[in-house]
């Protein structure tokens, strides 16, 4: 058995060394050209490529083989028993057994949650892109609107309508509306290297996101649903409910062997008193989690509304301040701080959109086998 075990890891170290070499070939190939890619396309080619996607297909090899362990464990127990019937050995063998129908009913989980790991980073990359590439253009929009102001101002300045403070307040918005692009630019660079680095592109490959900024449908889903769904796949709650099983056949084997009023006996007494509390409260724990991020949803999706609703204002309040300016009634004050509050609302609903999409993708992360493995006992 210990021969087998040997013999399947090392396999796995070969795969994992094949695809690395493989996976390393395709960074140093970098494409000619641009490369067009969409969100799906992005999450399918970190789930069935490269080292993260291998690691999580060796460690769902390895969490069959440690079913197969305790399948054959239990075997040599089986015949072990039958001419030792000694407690110690009829423990292993519950042990075994609980250990073993966790481990069948959560292999697929546990790949499952690692495949789930791989998808969040990429979506959570991937929109970091998106936000980044949205921030550039309202740092664009928003020089190109500061330079139109200050021809504006020129002019008026030149026709004698104008103080030359006014020019040189504009001359200074306009340079700080360079370096908020520049500070853009610096973002986008940062947020496609990175998004790069996951898929194995060279750092400066071009990539073009075939999707855009846009919220997410809202989960049709009811709470009630939700929670169901969480207790139904969570490894958490089958975790804690195999270790209070296992607790529990422990203090069993133990009334055979000491006195229950040993402090041993009710030092383990304790132990699966913690366990019961455990189980107990592992479901309400996550119902909790689930409640918060299910109303934390509405309000991000408000928060959406209202950014947007900030936008279409601000845009408004542009173009009438302006018309207000170049009519003497406003002052230049006026005409630059509404239009720093149109960029900065720009930017809000692009974060607000960003926010509220990456919770959808969480809800329905913590409704199923969650991003996080259960390493089989």
């Amino acid at each position: 058995m210990k021969r087998k075990l040997i013999s399947i890891a090392l396999c796995g170290v070969m795969l994992l060394a094949g695809s690395v070499t493989a996976f390393g070939a395709e960074i140093s190939g970098a494409a000619s050209g641009p490369i067009k890619l969409s969100l799906d396309q992005a999450i399918k080619q970190m789930q069935t490529e490269g080292i993260k996607a291998q690691t999580a297909e060796i460690k769902r090899q390895e969490d069959k083989a440690a079913t197969e362990k305790y399948s054959e464990t239990a075997k040599n127990l089986k015949r072990i028993l039958e001419g030792n019937n000694e407690s110690s050995s009829v423990l292993e063998q519950k042990i075994n057994k609980l250990n073993q129908a966790y481990a069948q009913a959560n292999m697929d989980k546990n790949y499952q949650a690692d495949m789930n790991a791989i998808e969040k980073e990429t979506v959570q990359l991937y929109y970091g892109v998106l936000q980044a590439q949205d921030g550039v253009k309202a740092a664009q929009d928003n020089l190109t609107v500061q330079n139109n102001l200050l021809e504006n101002v020129q002019k008026k300045f030149s026709a004698g309508v104008a103080a030359k403070k006014e020019v040189m307040s504009q001359e200074t918005s306009v340079v700080g509306a360079k370096s908020s692009l520049k500070t853009a630019e610096v973002k986008l660079a940062e947020a496609k290297m990175s998004l790069n680095l996951l898929l194995g592109y060279d750092l400066t490959q071009e990539v073009i996101l075939t999707d855009t900024l846009k919220e997410l449908e809202y989960p049709t889903v009811t709470l009630d649903q939700a929670i169901a769904n969480a207790k139904a796949n969570s490894m958490d709650v089958a975790y804690a409910q195999l270790y209070a099983d296992i607790q529990k056949a422990t203090l069993d084997s133990m009334k055979y062997t000491i006195s229950t009023a040993s402090s041993t006996y009710k030092k383990q007494q304790l132990g699966y008193d913690s366990a019961l509390q455990s189980v107990k409260n592992a479901p309400i724990y996550l119902e909790m989690n689930v409640r918060n991020q299910y109303n934390a949803l509405e309000e991000k999706r408000l928060a959406i509304e209202a950014a947007r609703a900030n936008c279409d204002f601000s845009k408004e309040n542009v173009r009438l301040t302006q018309i207000s300016y170049d009519a003497g009634i406003a002052i230049l004050d006026d005409v630059q701080g509404a239009q720093l509050k149109a960029f900065n609302d720009d930017m809000m609903l692009a974060a607000a959109i960003t926010d509220y999409d990456l919770a959808v993708y969480e809800l329905g992360y913590t409704q199923g086998a969650g991003t996080e493995r259960k390493d089989l006992p």
